[in-house]
């Protein structure tokens, strides 16, 4: 996994990719685990609702958010909800979450293509590498290059490679280097060989970055620039 909080497409987008090429993952598949990341997060709310005298806070309506009562330390309150429930304060929770019954990734495109007559847009999209859908992701095919800057030819050194955002030892810079130098890594299969199967990406941001923090642990790659 690698982490990256630089300049992707705007000031908010962030991506998730996951899953190698022959890995038995689907869009259905991850959009259950990321439902369930959304559960976390908002169960974590109604346990601190239940308990906000303890922590010192108070529930602020109009942001949905949790702010810390003028007679507390605010610097002791993120301690202590960071060490209690992984959040905090400025997390917030003023999110569509409707769509987390839904079954299919297509349900969830049906939901939110209802949802987009009211103003609202969908958290994130999931694209498939492996069967085409390089352009459905917003990066397109471009989120090689955000990983990966070199073109697997380089010479191995001690430690990190200054073209990449892998280091020399790991097993998918190794791989990507022999698959270039045997000619089964090449400039049309690049980005499922090297990258992963499934994108998921946020481009304006729009999960809640418990959830990000989760899913990043879980990918591939990963860049989180939440603004």
């Amino acid at each position: 996994m690698k982490i990256r909080t630089g300049f992707v497409t705007n000031s908010s987008s962030s991506s998730f990719i996951m899953g190698s090429e022959n890995e038995e993952v689907t869009k259905d598949a991850i959009l259950h685990v990321i439902q369930e990341l959304y559960r976390e997060y908002f169960a974590i709310r109604d346990r601190l609702m239940e308990r906000m005298d303890e922590y010192h806070l108070i529930w602020n309506e109009e942001y949905q958010t949790f702010d810390v009562r003028e007679d507390a330390d605010w610097r002791d309150v993120e301690d202590n909800l960071h060490r209690d429930f992984g959040i905090d304060t400025w997390y917030h929770y003023g999110y569509d979450i409707g769509w987390l019954d839904v079954k299919t990734y297509r349900d969830y495109e049906v939901y939110w293509k209802e949802r987009r007559k009211d103003g609202w847009y969908e958290p994130f999209t999931m694209a498939d590498y492996t069967v085409g859908e390089v352009d459905q992701c917003l990066f397109d095919e471009s989120i090689f290059g955000w990983y990966i800057h070199c073109d697997g030819t380089v010479q191995e050194e001690e430690g990190a490679c200054e073209h990449c955002e892998l280091s020399f030892d790991d097993e998918r810079c190794k791989a990507y280097r022999q698959g270039v130098r045997n000619g089964t890594i090449t400039e049309g299969n690049r980005v499922t060989a090297v990258l992963g199967k499934i994108c998921v990406e946020s481009w304006e941001g729009d999960i809640p970055y418990y959830v990000a923090h989760k899913l990043s642990g879980m990918s591939r790659f990963s860049c989180i620039h939440m603004g």
